[in-house]
């Protein structure tokens, strides 16, 4: 029972300490790849007791805040990025532009 026990409390552990991140472009634009970032991001806490994500921040991701935040007028790229972790994930809006 107690080898048990140590093995479940180690693999919640290692995946505490190891995350799973995932990048994918959203979109792109005619306009030339800028040096302004600007990034947008909200945490979801999710329970297994509990099926509705709760969220952890403010929950805006939107390409208008991400844009705002650097002070970004005319956009280039947009990528989204999921950062999971055990109980919850982090999503980040990232807008490159001028």
């Amino acid at each position: 029972m107690l080898r048990k026990l140590s093995f479940l409390l180690s693999a919640i552990l290692m995946m505490t300490i190891l995350g799973c991140a995932s990048i994918r472009p959203f979109t792109a634009t005619a306009n030339p790849v800028g040096k302004k970032v600007g990034v947008a991001q909200a945490s979801h806490l999710w329970l297994p007791i509990f099926p509705i994500p709760i969220p952890l921040d403010e929950n805006d991701t939107g390409i208008q805040k991400a844009a705002q935040s650097a002070g970004i007028t005319r956009i280039s790229t947009i990528d989204v990025k999921f950062y999971w972790w055990v109980f919850g994930w982090t999503e980040y809006t990232i807008v490159t532009g001028e």
